[in-house]
């Protein structure tokens, strides 16, 4: 019982001091789609048809920083239409459609440190009644520079260094969500609320 005990504390103590890495917050190298410019609102409740909102691409301390990069807004056909992309000055899209980005920066390194917006999206819902929970996903870009088809980026000054983004929370976000709020991590749970589950 005392060998149970001890490992139970031990075991208590390593997620207690590891909690950080379980919040859920966005990491290094992570891409995420928000309803604002700091990239912390993953819900947005109360939109209507034809009322028009933002959507934000955001990447948070890209290692190396950014030459290029490429990922697609996926969303219900026929749910959203854009009515204007805004990208960082200098950058061009050369992705087909208004939610396909492939997009180089004009030769400027970018977004090496801190939240960066990749694309200010400016949406209009087209439906009507809208439905709760439309998510918009994060996919890769069409066509895909990455085996995997996942979204990535080419690191500065490094030609053909190619890597993946990791995604902020789930790489979505939701229109009209029926909790109010947009995916949280399983893991931003509580320690209590983990212990009741057994």
């Amino acid at each position: 019982m005392k060998k149970f005990l001890t490992l139970a504390v031990a075991a208590i103590t390593v997620l207690a001091c590891t909690a950080p890495a379980f919040a859920g917050l966005p990491q290094a190298g992570d891409l995420g789609v928000f309803f604002d410019a700091a990239g912390t609102q993953t819900g947005r409740t109360g939109v209507a048809p034809f009322v028009g909102f933002n959507v934000y691409v955001m990447a948070f301390d890209v290692p190396g920083g950014m030459e290029a990069y490429e990922f697609t807004i996926q969303m219900p056909v026929g749910a959203l239409v854009s009515a204007g992309r805004v990208l960082p000055a200098g950058a061009t899209d050369f992705g087909a459609g208004d939610d396909n980005f492939i997009v180089g920066t004009g030769g400027i390194c970018r977004g090496a440190s801190g939240p960066f917006a990749l694309v200010t999206y400016n949406g209009v819902l087209f439906l009507g009644p809208v439905n709760a929970d439309t998510p918009l996903c994060l996919v890769g870009g069409t066509p895909s520079s990455f085996p995997n088809g996942a979204p990535g980026y080419l690191v500065c000054n490094s030609p053909g260094n190619l890597r993946n983004f990791g995604f902020a929370y789930t790489g979505c976000s939701m229109i009209n969500p029926a909790s109010g709020q947009g995916p949280i991590p399983d893991a931003t749970q509580s320690w209590g609320s983990v212990k009741a589950n057994f």
